[in-house]
């Protein structure tokens, strides 16, 4: 993993994002990869940004072939101030497809239509109420306010678990009509691993024996 900085702030870069570089310019696409990774970079400097307006601690940012994510050093955030981070990112990209949308419409620039696509789709993916997309990660806050944080943690990681079946299932279907959708399962099985690993995590595991031990001792 290569690691940079820009004005001191770390940024880790994997390998594996050569694969989608080689995969779209085999097939003369990489101006829309680029695009979509541009884009993708600002709508986690989005979630930077109202972070740090916060008051919290951006650690790191770290790229592969699927995205970024913004790490913060803090481990407890206020809810509400979660939802504002989490929101910022895909208000950012539906904001920036208005904007070249508009831009075109009024004459005063050419169409930039991956612009506008990209945006729209990085802004309404990111909305979907599945975990870890920043849709999901907002339900998750609004569920611990209904339920145990254990039982919101389960509840949304099966939803999740099923959302990237279907996506992987997908993927595989849409093949037919271009090989670069074998992306979208590529990313659903990427998911879905990282979210195995959360759950099979010392935090996760630790919260649920605590969870265990103090609902034997009220029948004690």
């Amino acid at each position: 993993m290569m690691k940079v900085r820009i004005k001191h702030f770390p940024i880790y870069i994997s390998a594996d994002i050569l694969v989608p570089i080689a995969a779209f310019s085999f097939i003369g696409k990489a101006e829309v990869f680029f695009t979509a990774l541009l884009f993708s970079f600002l709508h986690e400097l989005s979630h930077l940004l109202t972070a740090k307006v916060l008051n919290y601690s951006p650690e790191k940012i770290t790229v592969n072939m699927f995205g970024e994510v913004l790490h913060l050093k803090e481990v407890c955030i206020l809810p509400e101030h979660e939802i504002l981070i989490h929101i910022s990112g895909p208000v950012f990209n539906l904001i920036s497809a208005l904007i070249f949308f508009v831009l075109y419409d009024e004459g005063a620039i050419g169409w930039h239509g991956n612009t506008v696509i990209i945006n729209s789709v990085l802004g309404l993916y990111n909305l979907l109420p599945f975990y870890p997309l920043d849709g999901g990660k907002i339900v998750f806050v609004y569920l611990k306010y209904f339920m145990d944080e254990h039982m919101a943690l389960r509840l949304i990681f099966g939803f999740a678990k099923v959302f990237l079946i279907f996506n992987f299932i997908l993927g595989i279907y849409l093949v037919q009509y271009n090989l670069l959708n074998c992306l979208i399962s590529f990313l659903a099985l990427n998911i879905f691993i990282s979210i195995k690993r959360e759950e099979a995590s010392r935090w996760y595991k630790g919260s649920l024996k605590t969870k265990i031990e103090q609902e034997s001792r009220r029948y004690v």
